[in-house]
């Protein structure tokens, strides 16, 4: 009977942890596509108490991974709110850099063409350096064109990332 008696309240705190971690464990799967793409450190603290809370069931602290367990579904609400968010700041700098990028580019495209046929370079430049700057002006080119299509099928994040370059260049 004592035996029986010690194993009825860990077995009645196996079940409601059980049911926390799989709710748990469904709540960081929805916030998985964008939030480890998006708000990728966010995702990982996510990620990290949901492991936490299945290795406390693991070792049988069913009161421990309940209550972290228990938590994860909230945190995975505010990551998938701040992905919302960093996405939308991200559309908002994408439209800036659609904006002036093209214009900015083809000004320097038009600069490089004027230079390239020059008879006289201007002091500090020589052919090798014009040369460079085409170089340099159709990785760019190639750059905006990767960005619009990874802004195309919905990939904000690398997008941003190739339009920062363009810009950098």
């Amino acid at each position: 009977f004592v035996t029986l008696a010690a194993f009825v309240p860990v077995a009645c705190g196996k079940g409601p942890a059980q049911a926390a971690l799989t709710a748990a464990d469904a709540a960081v799967s929805s916030a998985r596509a964008d939030g480890e793409k998006v708000v990728p450190d966010q995702f990982q603290a996510l990620s990290a108490a949901a492991a936490d809370a299945k290795s406390k069931f693991d070792s049988g602290d069913y009161k421990g991974a309940l209550e972290t367990a228990q938590g994860v579904p909230a945190k995975a609400t505010a990551v998938m709110q701040a992905a919302v968010a960093k996405k939308a700041e991200l559309m908002e700098s994408w439209k800036v850099m659609e904006g002036s990028l093209p214009a900015m580019v083809a000004g320097i495209q038009k600069r490089v063409m004027e230079l390239a046929t020059a008879k006289k370079l201007p002091a500090g430049l020589d052919k090798a350096g014009v040369e460079s700057a085409k170089t340099a002006l159709e990785g760019a080119t190639a750059a905006w064109a990767e960005a619009g299509t990874a802004f195309g099928s919905g990939d904000v994040m690398t997008a941003m990332a190739k339009a920062g370059q363009v810009k950098a260049t």
